[in-house]
């Protein structure tokens, strides 16, 4: 990850092995919506990632319930 110092200052949970100072390389056209495989892990589009300062958890459904208060 880069910029540790200003991520750190945003809300959110983020996750990463190290920092890495070079930015990445501008060859290739890059891929979007595809499988990431990372840390033994398969992440596919559209799943749901949930983390905290404990762990990480992957689910290929929503776990987080937001009901309108009105109901």
């Amino acid at each position: 990850m880069r910029d540790s110092a200003a991520i750190g200052t945003i809300p959110i949970g983020v996750k990463a092995l190290a920092t890495q100072p070079e930015g990445p390389s501008k060859l290739g056209g890059g891929q979007a919506d595809i499988p990431a495989h990372f840390a033994g892990v398969v992440f596919h589009p559209g799943h749901f990632l949930y983390a905290d300062v404990d762990g990480a958890l992957l689910s290929e459904t929503d776990l987080l319930v937001i009901t309108d208060s009105d109901d």
